[in-house]
């Protein structure tokens, strides 16, 4: 089933859904920003600092182009499929820079290994939903 202009009217569902994951990752990135390490539990705040600026900034990035892009997608904007590329890019980043880390690999846990795959995985899921709606003409 579509709309008259030929979208599904699963779209609209679908990139609410997506910006509401990217807002989530907002929240952690302002969690992560506003952390007092002293405060944190030990295993918590080694991770914190074994964690590379760099990784850190591509995880920032990610999120913040997911977010933008997603809302974009909300107001079907052609720009949401370049954003959603940026941040599927950063996420890859982030992604192997966790894993390509010394001081970072070693802390991480099963839950944290998880949770980073889901997370990828989504953001990529969100790009391409990005690409299609702007293949099909669903974005202006």
């Amino acid at each position: 089933m579509t709309q008259s202009d030929g979208r599904p009217r699963w779209f609209m569902a679908a990139a609410i859904a997506s910006l509401v994951f990217m807002l989530l990752g907002c929240v952690g990135l302002a969690m992560h920003l506003t952390a007092d390490p002293a405060k944190l539990p030990l295993d918590q705040r080694a991770q914190l600092e074994a964690l590379p600026a760099w990784v850190f900034a591509a995880s920032a990035v990610a999120i913040l182009a997911g977010a933008l892009g997603s809302l974009l997608l909300v107001l079907r904007r052609l720009a949401a499929d370049p954003l959603m590329l940026v941040s599927a890019a950063a996420v890859l980043v982030w992604f192997v820079g966790m894993f390509v880390s010394p001081a970072f690999r070693p802390l991480m846990t099963t839950s944290d290994i998880v949770i980073a795959i889901v997370v990828s995985v989504l953001t990529c899921l969100v790009f391409a939903f990005a690409r299609r709606s702007r293949q099909r003409g669903w974005l202006r």
